[in-house]
């Protein structure tokens, strides 16, 4: 007896399920697998083959607690959050030694983390449900805690979307423009650029007038070189 044979998308989700039949699997977990190799989840969604790790730096995080948190910058730099005593401390790597970039000021949880550039660098949002918000400067390599509002020390989340950086605690959610950084550097570029301009025509009013004044003072002592003679 002929068969019809039709064919549809399937969707690889639901992870490694061992406690079914694969009749009920089939039915009941479309998408999901039975036998699991060499696989990781997708951050995409779904499964992804793994194609091996290297180390980010053979030297050990320093510190004395756990690891709570790992941000890899870009394929040479990585960022380590780990406690150490009554703090957490945060350390840089580009695979050759860990650097503390500095510490906050009470140990937190879990660190989380969102990047972002609007054309004026590289910069790393840190958040960790206890502290005020971290923020490296991927440029400058530098970590400063923006503690200027209290109200977001403690958050627990953090995102950007549309030039906003969106900070949450509980219920509450904070946010505010990152586009004013982009703003307020050009305006700086711009008062830098003023300046090296003004310094330019300064430089040559004055050896206008130094020039002007040799002039000057020639002519005058040709004068009185004639009115002597």
């Amino acid at each position: 007896m002929a068969t019809n044979w039709q064919t549809f998308p399937i969707e690889f989700k639901g992870g490694l399920i061992s406690n079914m039949s694969p009749l009920q699997q089939g039915i009941n977990a479309i998408g999901s697998a039975t036998i699991l190799q060499n696989f990781e989840p997708a951050r995409s969604g779904g499964y992804a083959k793994l194609r091996g790790y290297n180390k980010a730096d053979s030297a050990e995080v320093p510190g004395t607690g756990r690891v709570i948190g790992v941000k890899v910058v870009n394929d040479a730099e990585f960022i380590a959050a780990r406690s150490n005593g009554s703090v957490t401390e945060y350390h840089r790597s580009t695979g050759a030694g860990w650097t503390s970039l500095g510490t906050a000021a009470v140990l937190g949880e879990k660190v989380r983390s969102e990047d972002f550039n609007f054309g004026t660098g590289h910069f790393v949002f840190f958040v960790d449900g206890v502290n005020y918000p971290a923020l490296y400067d991927d440029t400058l390599n530098t970590l400063s805690f923006i503690s200027s509002n209290p109200d977001l020390e403690g958050v627990e989340q953090v995102a950007v979307f549309k030039n906003t950086v969106f900070f949450s605690k509980g219920s509450n959610l904070y946010f505010r423009p990152l586009v004013m950084r982009k703003i307020i550097a050009q305006l700086m570029a711009a008062v830098l650029l003023t300046l090296a301009t003004l310094s330019q025509v300064l430089f040559r009013f004055v050896t206008s007038l130094s020039s002007l004044a040799v002039t000057t003072f020639s002519v005058l002592l040709a004068l009185v070189s004639q009115t002597s003679n």
